[in-house]
């Protein structure tokens, strides 16, 4: 009897050993579910039935018929019948097992632990969320799930959250299938935060928050005095700050906080979810703080400006014990007070180290270990002696570099997180953007970065290097272990530089040279054939290309040796994927982000070699560059210049006499006066005959006529508004050519100067 049972058993497609999911399988959700587990249950059906290729259905317990087999998500009697308590589970806590009779259950604290149980029994079936609109979904006939297993946990930081530059549904849909809860609710519908994210009320500068709610804008004395003069805050920017000394300010901040929390409290439980437990009081992002008598007294009793916003917070923060207050150490709070404070018990510090592309504090691209960083750690170490709870707000991207540039950080991920945890740390923020409003800045496997970065926010103890391993067979599938030896490389190649990566420009890198380039095209190449029958795996190859050819065209007429593939090859590769990038991050606005792209390929593509001053500051998105194709005509003929950016150069040629002194002179249509007037002589004239950027003197892009000699007027430039540009400073470069002996001494070449490019730069 029993051995018949059994061959019912697993005929019946039942494993009384586990569970072998399929298609037979149902989701069986609990009656009354809450919207995150509703959103579990969904998410495990729609995944499910990606993977087994047919519909899986999510039906209400009540509606179950005993015998088929099921996945039970939420808090469900399977659940209960387990004696799983999960009215006492935390609210982020998750329990997914298998059972004897071939059924699992999926539950957990609330309003977060079963959909969190939900992604871990998905990652568990094989799926993987690489990145937004990208999530990978083996086909499978079946899951097999061992009898008694179980998936089981929370996250380690209290707080987790990450800034990839989107507030997209999509984005916001990735947050939460990695377990971010600072800003991974749903847009739609509102009122919905409480269930998905840990709440706190502000997330930036938030003085000026409580600056607008004073009456009548504030009196002048509850502003920062900075040299003299009060400052009153017109933003999250300043441009002063509170005065922390004055006794009003800090009861009207208690009157708001206090008509915040009361609010909060009835707005949870209408809505059924919990209280906000986290309220930011902090600076805002400016240097201006308050010099006042009481201010300053603040600060000198207790060594360090930071213990006058201490002994500001600290009064809020007793009259609130129930909740934390946040405060942010950055700028001029950075340092912790040195005597008579520290922070009361229910305060938490956001330690924000400013990068060294701002402040040369934080070397963001290398280990907390390194030398660059012992100001860091002593920051972190002291504020750890004196503080229970730790924030840290983390810079994964180097902030000067406005385009697609190749460098990393996977290796200073995977060492420092673990470090924070070890530093007691509770909460943890990274900004990770992939673009501004250029929609173009993102550097070498920045999707890694980023999946990494989130996977040990949830445990910074995990192995590093499975989760690394796991992503590179996942995402580049044949082609990983190629890529993994690119990676390697980059991150060898990185440690050589002799300074901070923040220090200079790109283009300054020493390990950025001909050899790493070269180097890095071969991999990719190779990467390329290897997938090259796998479209899903050769876009993600094809991804990288944007920050190494990023680099390499910027560099390209400074490498003496190029790699072995054309630069409009490059161009072109980068062009694809840059689309395919926007479809996934920006498909909202992909008219709009498709034009910066070509617009940042057309710069590229007609980069010229800009002076070594001009390229340390340079951004290119501030920059109009006028090719020889859309001059209009004058006294001049277009001609064709292969060695020219655009293939295309005004010659001034045999028709002109040559001195060897040419005297340029800029002028408005009609208006005799002179705008720019620059002379080219032996003292400043290139003796290579080949095309220079050379800068001839600062005027805006108007619509300008070029007069040069008696040669009259030579063609007018195509110009803007002046409204809509004299507010800038621009510098104006020609990219030009001399040729002939009246320029170029010993020369047989005949006499002419070429212009192929006008450059306006914003300085």
């Amino acid at each position: 009897m029993k051995k018949l049972y059994l061959l019912l058993a697993l005929a019946a497609g039942f494993c009384l050993y586990g569970a072998d999911i399929d298609s037979r399988y149902q989701v069986v959700l609990a009656d009354q579910a809450i919207v995150t587990e509703k959103e579990a249950a969904q998410t495990i059906a729609a995944d499910l039935s990606v993977m087994f290729g047919k519909k899986i259905k999510v039906i209400a317990e009540k509606d179950y018929k005993k015998g088929t087999p099921a996945v039970f998500v939420g808090w469900t009697k399977a659940a209960r019948q387990k004696k799983i308590a999960f009215e006492k589970m935390p609210t982020e806590s998750w329990h997914v097992e298998s059972l004897s009779g071939g059924n699992v259950i999926v539950t957990g604290g609330r309003p977060r632990g079963t959909l969190y149980g939900a992604y871990e029994f998905l990652e568990y079936a094989g799926v993987r969320y690489f990145f937004l609109n990208d999530k990978f979904i083996p086909q499978k006939k079946k899951i097999s799930f061992p009898a008694g297993k179980k998936l089981a946990g929370k996250p380690y930081f209290l707080r987790r959250g990450i800034h990839f530059g989107s507030k997209t549904e999509e984005a916001h849909r990735f947050q939460r299938w990695h377990k971010m809860n600072l800003d991974a609710e749903p847009r739609k519908p509102a009122g919905l935060s409480g269930f998905y994210n840990e709440r706190q009320d502000g997330q930036y500068n938030t003085f000026f928050n409580y600056a607008k709610g004073f009456p009548n804008g504030g009196k002048p004395e509850y502003f920062s005095l900075h040299k003299g003069k009060r400052l009153k805050i017109k933003s999250t920017h300043g441009p002063g700050q509170l005065c922390l000394s004055h006794p009003e300010v800090r009861v009207l901040v208690k009157q708001q906080l206090r008509a915040k929390i009361a609010k909060d409290k009835k707005e949870a439980e209408k809505n059924g979810y919990p209280q906000c437990k986290f309220y930011l009081v902090s600076i805002c992002d400016t240097d201006k703080k308050c010099e006042c008598a009481g201010c300053l007294a603040l600060a000198e009793k207790y060594g360090a400006y930071s213990g006058a916003l201490l002994d500001f917070i600290n009064d809020i923060a007793r009259e609130f014990p129930q909740i934390y207050i946040a405060t942010r150490a950055y700028i001029f709070t950075v340092n912790p007070p040195k005597r008579g404070i520290v922070p009361e018990k229910n305060v938490i510090i956001s330690l924000a180290v400013n990068c060294w592309d701002w402040s040369k504090k934080r070397d963001t691209m290398s280990y907390l270990s390194a030398p660059t960083n012992a100001y860091t750690r002593k920051v972190y170490d002291s504020w750890k002696k004196i503080s229970k709870h730790l924030d840290i707000w983390d810079y994964n991207i180097l902030f000067r570099e406005k385009q697609p540039t190749p460098y990393t950080n996977v290796h200073v991920i995977r060492y420092n997180m673990p470090v924070f945890a070890k530093m007691g740390v509770k909460c943890y923020f990274s900004e990770l953007e992939y673009s501004s409003r250029q929609n173009v800045e993102m550097h070498s496997f920045q999707h890694l970065s980023g999946y990494l970065n989130m996977k040990l926010q949830q445990d910074p103890y995990a192995e590093a290097e499975k989760i690394i391993a796991d992503f590179m067979t996942n995402y580049f599938g044949k082609a990983a272990p190629v890529m993994r030896q690119l990676l390697d490389f980059i991150i060898e190649k990185q440690l050589t530089n002799p300074e901070p990566m923040g220090e200079h420009r790109m283009l300054h890198w020493k390990y950025t040279d001909e050899k790493f380039f070269s180097r890095c095209v071969e991999l990719l190449l190779e990467a390329e054939k290897l997938v090259k029958d796998d479209p899903y795996r050769l876009k993600h190859v094809k991804r990288e290309w944007l920050p190494i050819g990023g680099g390499l065209c910027w560099k390209w007429d400074h490498l003496a040796v190029k790699p072995a593939i054309k630069e409009t090859e490059v161009i072109a590769r980068m062009r694809e994927a840059f689309y395919t990038f926007i479809k996934e991050f920006s498909p909202h606005a992909e008219k709009a982000a498709r034009a910066k792209v070509d617009a940042y390929l057309r710069f590229l593509s007609l980069c010229p070699s800009l002076p070594p001053e001009l390229m340390e500051n340079y951004l290119w998105y501030n920059t109009t560059s006028i090719t020889a194709s859309r001059f209009q005509s004058g006294k001049i003929l277009l001609a064709d210049a292969a060695d020219a950016p655009g293939g295309k150069a005004w010659v001034m040629g045999k028709e002109f006499k040559h001195t060897g002194k040419v005297e340029f002179v800029y002028r408005f249509k009609k208006d005799p006066r002179e705008l720019l007037k620059f002379t080219f002589d032996s003292k400043n004239i290139p003796q290579d005959e080949k095309f220079h950027c050379i800068k001839v003197g600062e005027l805006y892009p108007a619509e300008l006529d070029l007069y040069a000699n008696d040669w009259g007027r030579l063609f007018r430039m195509p110009g803007r508004q002046k409204s809509r540009i004299k507010k800038y400073n621009y510098g104006l470069y020609y990219n030009i050519k001399f040729t002939g002996s009246a320029y170029v001494k010993g020369s047989k070449s005949p006499d002419a100067v070429a212009i192929a490019q006008v450059i306006y730069v914003i300085q």
